[in-house]
């Protein structure tokens, strides 16, 4: 491997890498800009949580990101040591009998990255050779009932389109670490494909989303376009008077 710059993530979730000034944005930052209805995707999901919970703070009591955060706790506990431990979570198991199937080597898991010109920073769950494809995967833990089967219909061709606009957005995210692992010289060989394993922690089931990395790619693009363009909006602060 080349030697690479320090990368760091500061308190508001910016990525800093060494010997560049300028704080770079998330990659699940930029792919928020993704929503079909044109506004900012998660006021969606939280509104959806709003009317769930009788509350307009309602996604404050999703629970599904400390269990998220549990899980990729889980996951990067075994990667690193290899080892099955005591206690393991039911959600976790199943995990570990779906990936080690077919996953045939790791290459690298909390992996932080950076894209040296268009300047954002992001961290890969995993990389891993499945069926002899280099592939990058990202554990999204999300609750089956609200994800997939309440939230879609079925389009005239017979193919599920989602109404949860996180779906969305997590393919638009790995679009943009595909993009960074290309300009990375210690990722090789490159990735040809990804995919999102949702870990649905009310069934305890797992599910595999193969992401369309070409389309991925591009909507990642224009939201990067949407993100650079926020801050430049007005010519100076407001005068307040």
């Amino acid at each position: 491997m080349t030697e690479r710059p320090q990368i760091w993530i500061d308190d508001g979730h910016r990525y800093h890498v060494e010997g560049i000034d300028k704080s770079m944005p998330s990659c699940s930052t930029i792919a928020g800009h993704v929503d079909k209805g044109g506004g900012d995707g998660l006021l969606s999901w939280a509104g959806e949580l709003a009317l769930r919970y009788n509350d307009k703070d309602g996604f404050k009591n999703d629970n599904s990101l400390a269990i998220g955060t549990a899980m990729h706790k889980e996951i990067e506990d075994y990667l690193t040591t290899r080892t099955l431990r005591q206690g393991s979570t039911a959600l976790f198991l199943k995990w570990y009998a779906a990936m080690n199937e077919t996953v045939s080597e790791w290459v690298v898991w909390e992996y932080m990255l950076y894209h040296p010109t268009d300047l954002y920073g992001g961290t890969v769950d995993a990389i891993g050779i499945q069926d002899g494809v280099v592939t990058i995967f990202d554990w999204k833990t999300r609750t089956q009932r609200y994800s997939d089967g309440e939230l879609f219909h079925i389009d005239k061709n017979g193919r599920k389109v989602y109404k949860d606009p996180r779906r969305q957005k997590d393919a638009v995210q790995l679009g943009g670490y595909y993009s960074a692992l290309m300009q990375d010289a210690n990722i090789q060989p490159k990735p040809t494909k990804a995919k999102i394993v949702y870990l649905y922690k009310d069934t305890e089931t797992i599910a595999f989303d193969e992401v369309n990395l070409g389309q991925a790619q591009a909507a990642f693009k224009a939201c990067l376009g949407v993100q650079n363009t926020k801050g430049g909006l007005y010519a100076r602060k407001p005068r307040v008077l």
